[in-house]
């Protein structure tokens, strides 16, 4: 696995720049978070993770565990000397949680792991779609908000556009969590007020994983109040500079 295909940008950076690495939500790629550069110009440099499958990465094979994603991204990061900050949305939060549990086996901790939109990795996901047919699949990627009209309208986009979102869906569904790991990296967790799929209670589950340093904020919004939100931005920053 070639680093720059994996981990964006990650090569460009100074070995003295903090980074963060920023995980996908499920159908998620890693244009959502090249508009993130500019809100941490000057505090960190952003290098998304780009899965095989989407965009440039179009027509490669798609993963099919977290756990795989977890042990190729830990494997790159544990050779990096700069510090880091662990990003993830969503299904991003369960690779999150399990590359820095691989990082620290290595001896190497993330200076904060940030995690929104979705429960600790012990509780089961709300409910399971993986499987649905087409169009009850889309209807309920409708309900989350995690798919535009323009996509839903355009079927031959649709088209292209499903075989990602499902295969995401079934890494993210499949993945078991049979006992915690305390972490020693901070963690801090954003949740949105109206999300069904993590309410505030699943966001504060994850004390859980560092008891003696959690921090959690909610924000107006339901599961992608990450989308374009200045207070997101806001909290980030005041968090990553302690």
């Amino acid at each position: 696995m070639e680093d720059t295909k994996l981990i964006k940008g990650l090569e460009k950076v100074t070995s003295d720049k903090k980074v963060l690495v920023a995980f996908p939500y499920a159908g998620g790629g890693a244009s959502f978070y090249y508009r993130w550069q500019k809100p941490f110009d000057g505090i960190c440099s952003v290098c998304p993770v780009q899965l095989p499958g989407r965009e440039e990465r179009f027509g490669e094979k798609f993963y099919t565990s977290v756990e795989k994603i977890a042990d190729d991204v830990s494997e790159i990061l544990s050779k990096t000397e700069n510090p880091l900050i662990l990003y993830g949305h969503s299904m991003g939060t369960k690779i999150v949680y399990e590359v820095e549990k691989r990082l620290e086996e290595r001896g190497k901790t993330a200076e904060l792991v940030i995690v929104s939109g979705c429960q600790n990795p012990m509780d089961k996901d709300r409910e399971l779609i993986a499987d649905l047919p087409n169009d009850d699949f889309v209807e309920k990627l409708i309900s989350y908000n995690g798919i535009s009209e323009e996509l839903v309208a355009n079927k031959d986009l649709l088209k292209i556009f499903l075989p990602i979102l499902r295969a995401d869906f079934i890494v993210s569904e499949g993945y078991k969590c049979e006992s915690l790991n305390c972490l020693k990296a901070p963690v801090r967790a954003m949740g949105g007020y109206d999300d069904r799929e993590a309410s505030e209670e699943a966001i504060k589950g994850w004390e859980q994983v560092n008891p003696g340093d959690f921090a959690f904020e909610m924000f107006e919004g339901s599961h992608f109040f990450i989308r374009d939100n200045e207070n997101v931005f806001t909290t980030m920053k005041n968090w990553i500079a302690g």
